[in-house]
C-alpha cells in the first residue's frame, strides 16, 4: 500500500539495554516516551533520565523537581539527573549543552538515547534535538550509541517507528498526573495522551489501542547529513531497520497484470548461496521485470538455483563470460538484453518487494536514469565460505543528487539503478579497463548527458562485505578514475570540495 511508505503499519520498540533521555523539561520524559520507558524497564533495561532546563519558565523549579521524582518513581526509574540550565535558553546553548551530553554519555554510555522532536514548537526541545545530533555526531563510533530517536510532546512529528503502549498505558497515564502543577493553563497530560490514541491509527489490526511515535536514526545517520539535511522533505520517510536475517527475505506479494519492461543483470560468480538469496528477492517483488539475465563470470550454476520459466513469467537466461571480470560480465547482460530498461543486481545484494514497482510507478517525463536509495548491511566470511552479519541494515549515503556530490564520492549504490539501455549502449557501457570503481566512473559519464530522477524510497540492501581475501587498493583506483576524467577533478573542483565539506562542519558545531 502507498500509505506503508508514508508511516509504519506495524509497532516495535527501539532495541537497546541502555536507555538515556534527554528531556528538556520536567514532564518530556513521561509525557513523550513514558510507554516505551516502562516496557524498557520491564524487559531488564539500563534507564537514565536527564532533565536539562530549571523548568522556571513554567512554575516553581522545586515543585518541578518534585513532580518528576515522582512521576519516575511510578514508572520504576531512578531519579533524575538535574542540569539546571535556565528555562527556555537551550536553542542559544547548543555547544554547551552538546558538551554536557557528550560527558554524560561519556560517563555512562547509552546504546538509544531519547531526546525531543526538531519539529517541536517550544525552543528548548528543538535545542536538544540538535545538541543531541551533533554530540553523536561527534563521538567516536566504538563509543556513540546506536540509535537516537526522537519523540513528540506537542507537536507531531513524521515518525518511521511506532511502539505499541496499549499494555502500559494506564502506567503512563498514572505517572503524567504526577505533574499537578502543568494542568492550571495548558491539558498537557490530555494533548500527549491523545497522541498516543491517534498513533494507533495504522496499528489497529493488530490489537493496539495506545502508542508513541518516534523518528528514530542509527548512529551512521548522524555522520552523514546535518540534522536540517536530513529532515528536507526531498528524504520522504527515512526508515528504520530492522535486525536482517537471510531467511527474513519478505514473502512474495500479490503480482501486477503487467511486466515493468526492464532487464535484470545479475552479476555473480562462485556465490550460489548469495545468489539464491538475491534471485529469491526477485522472485518477490510485486511489479514483475520482463526478464533477468544472469551474468555468470565463474563456474556453472547448480542446479535449482534458477527458476523454471512458463507462460507469461518473467524470463530467466543465464550466459556465461568465464573469468573476463565484473566489467564484461555487466556489459555483456546489457549486450543480451531486450527491454527498454536495465535494472543491476548483484549476487550478494538484496531487493525489497516493490523494488520494481517503485521505478515503474516512478517514470518521470523523459528520465532515462532512476534511482532509489538502499540500506547498508556489514558482513564477515568465514574459513568454511558461510557469511555472517555483523552490523544490521542501516540508511546507506543516498539522497538527492548533485553533480558536485558525485565528485566527491559514488552515493547510487548499483542495486539501486535503473537506466534506459539505449543511453547505456550509447555511452559505451561500462568501461572494462577499470576493475574498481567502474560504477562511479559510469555515473560519471553519465551525468554529463542525462539528468538523475531521484525515487526518495528506500527499495534495497547493499550487502558489505568486510573480510575480503585480498583488500583493493583503494586509493589507486580513485587516482585512476581521476584520471579518465580530467576536465571533473580539477584544481576548482577541489577548492569546492573543500569549501563543501567546511560548510558541512561548521553544520556540525554551529547551534
Amino acid at each position: 500500500m502507498e500509505e506503508q511508505r508514508r508511516i509504519p503499519f506495524s509497532a516495535r520498540l527501539l532495541p537497546g539495554e541502555r536507555v538515556t533521555v534527554f528531556a528538556p523539561h520536567a514532564d518530556d520524559e513521561t509525557l513523550g516516551c513514558g510507554g516505551s520507558l516502562l516496557l524498557h524497564k520491564a524487559a531488564g533495561c539500563d534507564i537514565r533520565v536527564i532533565v536539562m532546563t530549571d523548568g522556571a519558565a513554567g512554575g516553581d523549579p522545586a515543585v518541578r523537581r518534585a513532580e518528576v521524582t515522582e512521576a519516575c518513581a511510578r514508572m520504576g526509574l531512578e531519579p533524575p539527573v538535574f542540569w539546571d540550565f535556565p528555562d527556555r535558553s537551550l536553542l542559544d546553548q547548543v555547544p554547551a549543552l552538546a558538551a554536557a551530553m557528550a560527558e554524560e554519555l561519556g560517563a555512562h554510555p547509552a546504546d538509544l538515547v531519547y531526546t525531543t522532536s526538531p519539529l517541536e514548537l517550544h525552543p528548548d526541545h528543538r535545542g536538544a534535538a540538535q545538541a543531541a545530533w551533533q554530540t553523536i555526531a561527534q563521538m567516536p563510533p566504538s563509543q556513540a550509541p546506536e540509535t537516537l530517536a526522537f519523540f513528540e510532546v506537542g507537536t507531531p512529528l513524521h515518525p518511521n517507528v511506532l511502539t505499541d503502549i496499549s499494555a502500559v498505558f494506564q502506567a503512563k497515564s498514572h505517572a503524567a498526573l504526577a505533574f499537578t502543577s502543568q494542568f492550571h493553563t495548558i491539558p498537557y497530560h490530555d494533548i500527549a495522551l491523545s497522541l498516543n490514541v491517534f498513533r494507533s491509527l495504522t496499528l489497529r489490526d493488530a490489537g493496539c489501542t495506545h502508542a508513541e511515535a518516534f523518528l528514530a536514526f542509527p548512529v551512521s545517520a548522524t555522520r552523514h547529513r546535518s540534522l536540517a539535511e536530513r529532515l528536507h522533505p526531498a528524504f520522504g520517510v527515512i526508515p528504520f531497520p530492522a535486525p536482517f536475517e537471510p531467511s527474513t527475505i519478505p514473502p512474495a506479494q500479490p503480482r501486477s497484470a503487467s511486466r515493468f519492461d526492464a532487464s535484470v543483470i545479475v552479476r555473480t560468480k562462485n556465490r550460489p548461496e548469495r545468489l539464491r538469496e538475491a534471485v529469491q528477492s526477485i522472485l518477490a517483488q510485486t511489479h514483475p521485470p520482463r526478464e533477468v539475465i544472469i551474468a555468470n563470470d565463474g563456474e556453472p550454476l547448480p542446479a535449482g538455483i534458477l527458476p523454471v520459466t512458463s507462460g507469461g513469467s518473467t524470463v530467466w537466461r543465464e550466459i556465461m563470460t568465464r573469468g573476463s571480470g565484473r566489467s564484461v560480465a555487466w556489459n555483456a547482460g546489457a549486450q543480451a538484453a531486450i527491454s527498454t530498461w536495465l535494472l543491476i543486481l548483484d549476487d550478494d545484494d538484496l531487493w525489497f518487494p516493490d523494488h520494481v514497482q517503485t521505478f515503474a510507478e516512478a517514470k518521470a517525463e523523459g528520465a532515462a536514469f532512476m534511482y532509489s536509495d538502499a540500506l547498508k548491511s556489514e558482513w564477515r566470511r568465514t574459513p568454511d565460505g558461510c557469511w555472517h552479519q555483523q552490523r544490521g541494515a542501516t540508511p546507506f549515503k543516498g539522497g538527492p543528487f548533485s553533480p558536485e556530490r558525485l565528485n566527491t564520492q559514488n552515493f547510487i549504490p548499483t542495486c539501486g539503478w535503473a537506466v534506459k539501455r539505449s543511453l547505456f549502449m550509447a555511452l559505451g557501457g561500462i568501461n572494462e579497463s577499470i576493475d574498481l570503481f567502474e560504477d562511479w566512473d559510469f555515473l560519471l559519464r553519465l551525468s554529463e548527458k542525462t539528468h538523475f530522477h531521484y525515487t526518495a524510497q528506500t527499495t534495497s540492501e547493499y550487502r558489505w562485505l568486510t573480510n575480503r581475501p585480498i583488500e583493493p587498493d583503494w586509493d589507486a583506483a580513485r587516482l585512476e578514475l581521476q584520471s579518465h576524467h580530467p576536465g571533473r577533478f580539477t584544481q576548482e573542483t577541489l577548492t569546492s570540495i573543500i569549501q563543501r565539506l567546511s560548510g558541512e562542519n561548521d553544520l556540525l558545531i554551529s547551534p
